[in-house]
């Protein structure tokens, strides 16, 4: 290709230097999204291994003990496969492009519901609920990508959260926009 004038070189170098920020972001953020899913799956593994360990180092430890750490080993194991599925999605999206399914939901419904299915979770960490949910807001929304980022988010709070402590989980709605918040407290 053929570079005549000065003001085209300028142009040239202009679009050739924001291609090359473009890719240094893109870069950075793949480099980041690779960290969060490493640390992500190794705090499951970790876990996998200790409560391994412990059974395996005491010949003497009680069946009930031993089964106990067992079931936990279990659920932290299970946990990984969900998080090795999350991977595999966003693998398969990066891949693919993000194909979004929108639709009209009630959010109010749908994260009420999300929160009743965490009841028995909360329990075994002696957490509380407290709902602060606006009734009937509506929104347009991929509503599988978006309960599945609401479980996760929600997931992620039980095991950050401080035992015997509160989740407060709210949902406002505005016109053209919604505030979803989880804290522990």
């Amino acid at each position: 290709f053929r570079v005549s004038g000065y003001r085209e070189i300028v142009e040239l170098s202009e679009t050739l230097t924001y291609a090359a920020e473009e890719l240094s972001k893109t870069e950075k953020l793949q480099r980041e999204l690779i960290a969060n899913i490493s640390h992500d799956l190794r705090t499951p593994l970790t876990s996998i291994l200790g409560y391994l360990r412990l059974i395996e180092d005491e010949p003497d430890i009680p069946r009930d003990l031993a089964l106990k750490y067992a079931g936990i080993a279990r659920d932290k194991a299970e946990r990984l496969e969900e998080l090795l599925g999350e991977f595999y999605e966003i693998t398969r999206f990066s891949s693919e492009g993000l194909v979004l399914d929108p639709v009209p939901v009630n959010i109010s419904a749908m994260l009420s519901d999300i929160a009743k299915d965490f009841v028995p979770v909360l329990a075994d960490k002696g957490l509380n609920w407290q709902l602060h949910i606006q009734e009937d807001v509506q929104i347009v929304c991929d509503k599988d990508k978006l309960e599945r980022a609401i479980d996760n988010l929600i997931r992620n709070a039980v095991n950050y959260s401080y035992d015997n402590t509160d989740l407060v989980f709210d949902l406002r709605g505005e016109p053209d926009k919604i505030f979803i918040s989880l804290q522990n407290k």
